[in-house]
């Protein structure tokens, strides 16, 4: 189905809604909105330089500074 055909019936379902039903759907309308823009967000500082830097291997100051907390072997 198009995106045009869901948004349509989206419209006429909308319209026979009661008002408390209304502001329902508009919460769960809204709630989709911000966990559409947080996962953007996510995305974007997973894909961003200074992240994929952060996980180089170059930068694993980690393992060097609690490798003294590590059990041997």
């Amino acid at each position: 189905m198009s995106t045009l055909t869901l948004r349509k019936k989206a419209q006429r379902v909308l319209k026979q809604l009661p008002e408390r039903k209304l502001d329902v759907a508009f919460d769960f309308l809204n709630y989709l909105q911000e966990r559409n823009e947080a996962e953007e967000i996510f995305r974007l500082q997973m894909t961003s330089r200074g992240y994929q830097e952060w996980l180089s291997s170059e930068n694993d100051i980690y393992d060097e500074i609690f490798a003294k907390d590590k059990p041997k072997k």
